[in-house]
């Protein structure tokens, strides 16, 4: 079977899925024959400007309906969990945007529904994707450039400030941006684990999130995650034990130093730096990566390809999402999505250190809430 002639769906026809998705998916020449959205006519109005055969305001129906090869899903986590369910019910390869749960134990379950059936699952992290993050995973293929020793990450957004889908602010930073994060750093190291977190949480509904992580071989990262930013701004500094330093810089452009020799015109053993920007034309969909991460989605439907992540390798970001629980305890607000509180937590909003736990610290900051 050919991508081209592969029969997808989309679910989701807000302003992601259609503002983003949709347009990607028609530059790829892979119009959608069916869409779904629960607001019929936001259904209808995406169908109508996109030239799509046939809106649905049930998933249900739409599977049911169309005889889908495979689909796109973006809308929020509960929708994602139960489209996931039916395109493992009805065999159907799916594209799902992050989060594609709210918890660990969904995400396991739906994983070995879709391994189980021999399905191709992969999760919408568009900026490993992005022209620059794949710009720096190259940089790591080259022998010379070593593995990575220590990493440090900052990812900063304008919101959400509060609660988002019914739960908490810590639940929502992980859920909107820690998952990119996370998913970032998981490209660069294996077996990561939780040292270290710290939680904020701002008078203005804002967040602030810092967490050490570790790696077999004394490797580690540091992340701080914040929303109330003026806008997106993704940076990274990257050192391999090749003594190499990698930065990615608003997620766009790439320094990066190497060595002089011969063919350089300098002294050899020089420490040079070199740059990577985009093209003056380069940008959009492709730049952010989220051509490239459903095109690679439909080769592996296809059966060209293999691809990454799938929901097995979304397990490892969301057992962080558990470490970082058991770490901080969250201020008021904050839902519990693994049954409850865990055991053993101090009253809410007090610091506290807890014996055996690791530097466990809750830092109330002045103005928020106490």
């Amino acid at each position: 079977m050919s991508a081209g002639s592969l029969r997808v769906g989309l679910v989701g026809c807000g302003e992601h899925g259609a503002g983003t998705l949709l347009p990607t998916l028609a530059s790829l020449g892979r119009t959608p024959v069916a869409v779904c959205d629960r607001d019929r006519e936001k259904a209808r109005s995406a169908a109508e400007l996109f030239r799509i055969p046939a809106a649905y305001d049930s998933t249900s129906a739409m599977f049911r309906s169309e005889d889908l090869d495979a689909v796109v899903l973006a809308g929020p986590p509960s929708m994602h969990v139960e489209a996931l369910s039916l395109a493992a019910d009805h065999c159907v390869h799916t594209f799902v945007e992050k989060p594609p749960a709210v918890s660990l134990h969904q995400v396991e379950w739906l994983a070995e529904r879709f391994r189980d059936a021999g399905l191709v699952s992969m999760v919408g992290h568009n900026l490993r994707h992005s022209d620059a993050w794949i710009g720096l995973q190259a940089l790591l293929m080259r022998p010379d450039f070593g593995s990575v020793i220590s990493m440090s990450l900052s990812y900063t957004a304008s919101g959400p400030r509060g609660g988002r889908w019914g739960l908490g602010i810590l639940d929502a930073l992980l859920l909107t941006h820690a998952i990119h994060a996370l998913d970032l750093v998981s490209t660069c190291f294996v077996k990561l684990s939780l040292t270290h977190a710290v939680f904020h949480q701002l008078a203005d509904g804002s967040a602030v999130l810092s967490l050490t992580l570790s790696a077999p071989g004394d490797r580690s990262a540091h992340v701080i995650v914040a929303t109330g930013a003026p806008r997106f701004e993704l940076n990274a500094c990257l050192v391999t034990d090749a003594g190499r330093l990698i930065r990615v810089e608003s997620a766009r452009s790439l320094r990066y130093s190497t060595e002089a020799d011969a063919q350089t015109g300098h002294p050899e053993g020089l420490r040079l730096e070199e740059q990577w920007i985009p093209r003056t034309l380069d940008g959009g969909f492709r730049a952010a990566g989220y051509a490239r991460e459903l095109h690679a989605f439909l080769a592996a439907v296809a059966g060209v390809r293999e691809i990454g992540p799938s929901l097995d390798d979304e397990i490892t970001v969301y057992r962080l999402f558990d470490e970082i629980r058991d770490f901080v305890d969250p201020q008021a607000g904050v839902t519990h999505i693994n049954g409850g509180p865990r055991a053993n937590r101090s009253p809410l909003g007090s610091p506290l250190r807890k014996p055996g736990d690791r530097n466990h610290v809750v830092q109330p900051v002045s103005g928020g809430p106490q």
